[in-house]
């Protein structure tokens, strides 16, 4: 190829874009290997090395020496191609983003026969240059895997702790990466990162048939990756090929309504993509996608939900008067019973647990100016409507909690070849996510919230003073979380000689963040920023500050990022090494002293009734820039012919969750000089940083079984919480970097190739996760922030197993009945998770759900000193496909989630270390206090359901592949 005499204009063009910034991932991988005489085994210099249905080659060297760069992620088939010899080809050869795939041909000599010679590549079992842990999962693994989505997919290696399967915000909220919070997993799609900063989670849904392949890092990650501590979990999706494919796919659980309605809850997904050439000469290609589902009952109930019977005509439209009427079956020994199945829908027609919502995505590429430039767009859009239904409001079901999320994320990369051993990459993202709750019966109407006295809509009655009396009210107020943010990137790559290729890059976000939270229907206020009510309950954008009214406009964080890396390769020796540089603005005015936010003792302000003990332009000052610097390092090489040694160092940031930054100033005015329990939000937030450490060997055992074994520490600091600060003229809980932590542990995992019939994977995780808080709503005493108390992490399992094993026949095998192998191309596939159970700490019994008497629980004891039972559950799917010809087929399947319905404790009450008791019921109170129908109302209450793993769960499926 010629070389363009632009590499300079490029980095100066790369350098242009350090104030355009968003972090994109990797998307193209490296080709490198030696061509040699089968016969002779010499070197063949001059032989075309091609990467079929691209633009994408290489000529050999005088060495027999080939690399091609920038092979988009995926599965490729390579041949190589020489005047005087038989054509080879190697199939399914499978790129990484980041990582070189090592690819060897051996040519036969044969002057006059064409034929071409076709080999299935295999992937390695050690990968030379990968110096950190990491996990690969294609998509036949995947499809024949007992479960659905990428997310889910992804928790199936060591070091992933899935702490409750009752997901409603979805994402990857419930999701911990060795020790980790769940913001810390970053999730990239074709590049782009697909997590929202308000939250720190990603909630993008794409179609399970959209995956082409998956990799999870969870050791020290290149300096090109930023902004998640944790681990880095990506995901390409299919792309078009030269002739059109595509899929359909229908799942339900429709037969079990007459097979055992005690296991129907309502399951229906439909999903089709479809991908081939949008031009004649391929240059232009194509894949879309995309999946809706309607489930009744996303998490049903292992136990059921309360069986009861009206005294009177029945309950109409969640009149409060009829509620007293219910009364609730139980057995002689006046326990509640229960009934499985999907749990009731309300009157808008849908389960109280209901799932609804849509998925679409899609990707194009084009090679404008084959072997130089080449775009690459990518998108997907998706929408969640979740209900959460609550025991204790199964008879006023409207008055549940609804999310709705609705999140796009659209992408362009612009990939510019310099030479043959260098290129330059743009990229463009547009990212937007709302995140709204709302009462499912009121919506967003706000005039619906009013209080209690002011609306009988939500009249809250307590007939008998049972705090967990059947509940009229409103239950949880409005909240709207908008994010929206541009970004740009820019990099350059750059094999500089036969063992190095340097990396530079830097890039850009440019967020908009509004929100509504913490409403007062009496006063129509709410802690915004972005957005005001006006007095019709009307919502209106608010686009600028005026303090002088108490009102901001949106919050535009700003962060940037540049790194310069270099992988060097020699002889087994890999070395990756880099640096990376981060800045962070939080976007908006910061209150100048939280320990006076309206200026009461300020003396500029004493005496002056319009500004002292009101928020004002005058209390408030710019934003403080933050900077970070984070080496990595890291390196493997050969201890023996099977054996790979690994260590790695990195230093690593994130930028706090924007929705800690933030209070509107009214609701700040509201809280310091009225007081209050809301916690305000901190704009001074430093990036939290993590310090890694880590070892490992990878070791083939076979030719098919492989074992991998890391041990890391992580030393974390500056940790979001909250701490009661004392202020004038009220303390106020205040968002501060006040935690940290020690995480360490032993990751272990072991692959077996398909080998015969089986196939399978085995992933176990030792772990000891202490620190001195949970989250960014653990709270601490201002006068105790030296004081450092280490305690088991909430979410610390210290034990955790994952086991795969699949069973399957290829055609033409399986045993022969009747003279047909009806068990051909089918096969069956097992999934274990087991883990020790979650820390929590001992406390009394209290009264505090009984009014008037409000006397909560004590502490007895340290602090997750106790551990919850473990958890076993094994998740199975069995399919069969029916070949018609190589581009026809048809995969049946049926698909048991927790096959022995065993009831899996995922929570527990404190003061009892159980389930489904409190302890209250039997307590001296509880026992002089309550009459038998208060007592089934409060089973009602602490038999929620909640503190189980799901139910057992049959559903059935048809995918159409053509």
């Amino acid at each position: 190829m010629k070389t363009v005499n632009g590499r300079v204009l490029i980095v100066l063009l790369a350098a242009l874009f350090v104030d355009f910034q968003l972090l994109f991932a990797g998307t193209a991988g490296k080709i490198a290997g030696k061509v040699r005489d089968r016969e002779t085994g010499e070197i063949l210099p001059g032989v075309n090395i091609i990467v079929v249905g691209t633009a994408t080659g290489a000529v050999t060297n005088f060495q027999g020496e080939f690399i091609i760069l920038n092979v988009q992620a995926g599965r490729y088939t390579v041949e190589a191609r020489m005047i005087g010899y038989q054509a080879v080809k190697k199939e399914d050869v499978l790129i990484l983003p980041d990582f070189t795939t090592a690819l060897n041909f051996e040519l036969p000599s044969d002057p006059i026969s064409g034929d071409e010679i076709i080999i299935a590549a295999e992937r390695p079992l050690i990968r030379h240059d990968q110096t950190m842990t990491m996990s690969v999962m294609i998509s036949e693994e995947m499809a024949n895997l007992p479960l659905r989505g990428f997310q889910a997919a992804g928790t199936l290696t060591a070091g992933f702790i899935t702490a409750n399967t009752f997901n409603a915000e979805g994402g990857n909220s419930n999701v911990y990466v060795r020790g980790g919070r769940p913001e810390e997993l970053g999730v990239y799609i074709d590049g782009f990162q697909q997590n929202n900063l308000v939250t720190g989670i990603a909630n993008s849904q794409i179609p399970s048939g959209a995956v082409e392949e998956m990799v999870t890092i969870t050791g020290a990650y290149d300096a090109e990756y930023g902004r998640f501590q944790s681990a880095i979990l990506q995901v390409t999706t299919k792309r078009g090929g030269a002739n059109y494919s595509g899929y359909m796919e229908y799942v339900n659980d429709r037969p079990m309504a007459v097979l055992d309605k005690n296991h129907y809850f309502g399951y229906d997904v439909y999903s089709a993509g479809l991908g081939g050439p949008l031009s004649g000469n391929n240059a232009l290609s194509f894949f879309i996608s995309g999946e809706a589902r309607d489930i009744t009952d996303a998490d049903p109930s292992v136990i059921g939900f309360p069986k009861f019977r009206l005294s009177s005509e029945g309950i109409s439209k969640n009149d409060p008067s009829l509620a007293d009427t219910a009364i609730f079956i139980t057995d002689k020994q006046g326990t509640l019973t229960f009934k499985k199945g999907p749990q009731p829908k309300n009157s808008s027609g849908y389960g109280i647990n209901s799932d609804r919502g849509m998925a679409l995505q899609t990707k194009i590429t084009w090679q404008a100016v084959p072997s130089v430039l080449r775009f690459d767009i990518a998108g997907n859009y998706s929408e969640t409507y979740r209900r959460v239904g609550l025991f204790s409001r199964i008879l006023t079901m409207d008055n549940n909690y609804r999310a709705e999320i609705t999140n796009l994320n659209l992408g362009m990369i612009t990939t510019y070849m310099i030479s043959d051993r260098s290129y330059a990459d743009f990229a463009m993202n547009y990212h937007s996510n709302d995140r709204k709750r709302m009462n499912d019966r009121f919506g967003f109407d706000l005039r619906q919230y009013q209080s209690v006295q002011g609306n009988t809509n939500s009249t809250s009655y307590y007939s008998d003073g049972l705090l967990y009396d059947i509940d009229g009210a409103a239950g949880r107020g409005p909240l709207w979380y908008q994010d929206r943010y541009v970004a740009l990137k820019s990099s350059y790559t750059d094999q500089i000689d036969r063992r190095n290729l340097i990396r530079a890059g830097a890039d850009f976000f440019y967020h908009t963040i509004r929100f509504l939270d913490d409403f007062d229907p009496d006063n129509i206020k709410f802690n915004s920023i972005g957005w005001r009510v006006d007095s019709n309950y009307s919502i209106i954008k608010v686009n600028h500050d005026d303090l002088k009214k108490k009102l901001l406009g949106p919050a535009h964080p700003i962060s940037a990022s540049c790194f310069i890396q270099n992988q060097f390769v020699s002889e087994g020796l890999s070395i990756r090494s880099g640096i990376r540089w981060d800045f962070f603005n939080s976007g908006v005015k910061r209150v100048k002293n939280f320990s006076d936010p309206t200026g009461q003792s300020d003396v500029s302000q004493i005496g002056d009734s319009t500004r002292a003990g009101k928020l004002g332009p005058e209390d408030y000052k710019p934003a403080k820039n933050w900077y970070q610097v984070s080496p990595r390092l890291s390196l493997s090489f050969p201890i023996s012919d099977v054996t790979q040694f690994r260590m790695s160092y990195g230093r690593f940031t994130q930028i706090p969750n924007l929705e800690f930054l933030y209070m509107g100033p009214d609701a700040l005015e509201r809280t310091s000089v009225n007081g209050g329990a809301f916690t305000v939000g901190n704009p001074n937030l430093r990036p939290e940083s993590v310090t890694q450490y880590e070892i490992g060997i990878r070791r083939s055992l076979s030719n098919r079984l492989m074992i991998d074994a890391s041990l890391y520490y992580k030393d974390i600091n500056n940790l979001i919480s909250y701490i009661q600060l004392a202020s004038t003229p009220n303390s106020i809980n205040l968002f501060y970097n006040a935690d940290e932590g020690v995480v360490k542990g032993i990751d272990i995992m072991l692959e077996l190739r398909r080998t015969g019939k089986f196939q399978g994977r085995l992933a176990y995780s030792l772990q000891s996760a202490v620190g001195t808080g949970n989250s960014g709503y653990t709270s601490r005493s201002s006068g105790d922030r030296k004081v450092k108390i280490y305690a088991p992490l909430a979410f610390e399992r210290r034990h955790n197993i994952i086991a795969t094993i699949d069973i399957r026949n290829a055609k033409g095998e399986g045993p022969v009945w009747s003279g047909q192998r009806w068990l051909e191309n089918a096969g069956i596939n097992f999934l274990l998770n087991a883990g020790s159970g979650l820390p929590y700490t001992r406390t009394t019994i209290g009264n505090l759900h009984i009014r008037p008497i409000f006397d909560g629980a004590l502490t007895n004891g340290a602090i997750n000193a106790q551990n919850m039972p473990w958890n076993f559950r094994v998740d199975a799917k069995a399919d069969k496909t029916f070949s018609w010809s190589s581009h026809l087929s048809l995969n049946i399947y049926c698909q048991i989630h927790n096959i022995f319905d065993r009831r899996n404790v995922v929570n527990v009450f404190s003061s009892t270390g159980l389930p489904d008791d409190n302890g209250f019921l039997n307590s001296p109170y509880g026992v002089a206090n309550l009459n038998e129908r208060q007592r089934q109302q409060y089973q009602v209450w602490y038999n929620n359901g909640l503190f189980y793993d799901t139910a057992r769960q049959i559903r059935f499926g048809l995918i159409l592949n053509f």
